[in-house]
């Protein structure tokens, strides 16, 4: 099934189905009783669309903000940093996503640089200080490769 159009009356569109389709995405890889993908969640100063807790220490380490089609990717970026900060704890590294109707971003913020997270031309997950979107439909497996990695260090 295609994304949904915006023009398509009667249809909801915009942030919720965004952020309800990568909802599906994460808890599908973050699943429960390990992690628990929390709606709304409060870490002043931000709130998160949606944020990834590891059960066992009750700590958030992934947060997630989603928008409708065609939003600024540089201001969705910078949203995604700030919600990486206000979950990082310690010297560890925090994950973030950005959700832009049926593509994303996803990043590794280590305190001080943001860095995009791809699949190289090898299949090795990669980091660059330059932006890298990918799509639900067409990076499926990179997105699934990306997310699983994470998962593992966490």
């Amino acid at each position: 099934m295609p994304w949904p159009n915006n023009n398509v009356a009667g249809v909801m569109v915009g942030e919720a189905v965004s952020n309800g389709g990568w909802n599906a995405v994460l808890s599908f890889v973050f699943d429960c009783p390990t992690y628990l993908v929390v709606p709304e969640q409060r870490m002043p100063p931000r709130r998160f669309d949606l944020a990834i807790l590891k059960v066992a220490v009750n700590g958030l380490f992934f947060a997630f903000e989603g928008k409708g089609m065609n939003y600024n990717w540089d201001t969705l970026a910078a949203e995604v940093r700030q919600c990486c900060q206000a979950i990082r704890v310690g010297q560890g590294y925090t994950y973030g996503m950005g959700g832009n109707g049926p593509e994303c971003i996803i990043v590794e913020w280590d305190g001080t640089q943001l860095k995009y997270l791809y699949i190289d031309g090898q299949g090795n997950l990669a980091y660059s200080q330059y932006r890298h979107t990918h799509h639900i439909t067409n990076d499926q497996a990179a997105i699934l490769q990306i997310l699983q990695e994470i998962r593992r260090i966490h």
